[in-house]
């Protein structure tokens, strides 16, 4: 958003939406293309068959993201390359359900592409990060794969009740929940500089242990270290019944380590 609206206004904007919605939070279109969006992008890969002219921006662009990668190859741990670390162990054809907030963010940040087949959901939800869990479990019921959480400990809290439906249904999910202890994505803002308030106010911490939740509503439980998630994300989705894994985090060392990566970068 902030790329499109530092353009020149006479850069022709024009977005391209089969229900025919103008979206357009930053004012910057200048025309609305009402088709299917799979057709277009069709047509539009038809004309620039014959098109090399762009192919050295492409080599850079491709250079570019190796030495974005050597760098997270490198980087000490955080609750981004705890995200990376958990999509290079998923096994392919996995459903992964990914929380709004700083899950979605380190999964968009920190991720590789990849030719490994995965199906990402996502929910908005009202704030953000209410109907989680019941979204997953949904998830879950409607497929024949796997089906993996990615949460923080806010939207699991907001939606922990949905648990219930393990109960009624026949439904098996593997959750793994990053627990900083409330909203670290507020690290990101400028009212961090100003605490005590920032931490009341802002990262609401809420000191729960959720191996409560777990017993609770019938899920396997355990604690992990981020080097043993390699292996306790497989046995955990190759094991009957649903499993809990909970990883604890520490928010503000996580967010100086992307700061520095970003420097870097």
């Amino acid at each position: 958003m902030d790329f499109l609206e530092s353009l020149p206004t006479e850069v022709p904007q024009i977005a391209v939406q089969g229900d025919g919605r103008w979206l357009d939070g930053g004012h910057m279109l200048s025309h609305l293309l009402v088709m299917d969006e799979t057709l277009f992008c069709e047509g539009i890969m038809a004309c620039l068959q014959n098109f090399s002219s762009k192919a050295d921006w492409l080599t850079s662009w491709r250079n570019l993201d190796a030495s974005v990668q050597s760098v997270l190859d490198a980087a000490p741990m955080c609750e981004g390359q705890l995200t990376r670390l958990i999509f290079n162990t998923l096994p392919p054809k996995t459903n992964v359900v990914v929380a709004n907030s700083l899950p979605i963010r380190h999964v968009d940040e920190f991720v590789p592409a990849s030719t490994k087949v995965l199906q990402l959901f996502g929910n908005r939800g009202a704030s953000g990060i209410d109907g989680t869990v019941s979204t997953a479990l949904g998830v879950a019921a409607a497929s024949n794969h796997p089906t993996v959480l990615l949460t923080g400990d806010l939207s699991f809290y907001h939606d922990q009740n949905g648990l219930l439906a393990l109960k009624n249904q026949d439904i098996k999910i593997t959750i793994v929940l990053i627990n900083n202890d409330g909203g670290g994505i507020f690290h990101r803002l400028a009212v961090s500089r100003f605490d005590p308030p920032f931490k009341k106010w802002f990262i609401t911490p809420h000191g729960l242990d959720f191996s409560h939740t777990a017993q609770q509503y019938g899920l396997t439980f355990q604690q992990c270290q981020p080097e043993g998630l390699p292996t306790a994300l497989p046995a955990a989705m190759d094991a009957p019944g649903s499993h809990l894994i909970e990883i604890r985090t520490d928010s503000a060392q996580s967010n100086l380590i992307r700061q520095q990566i970003l420097q870097l970068i």
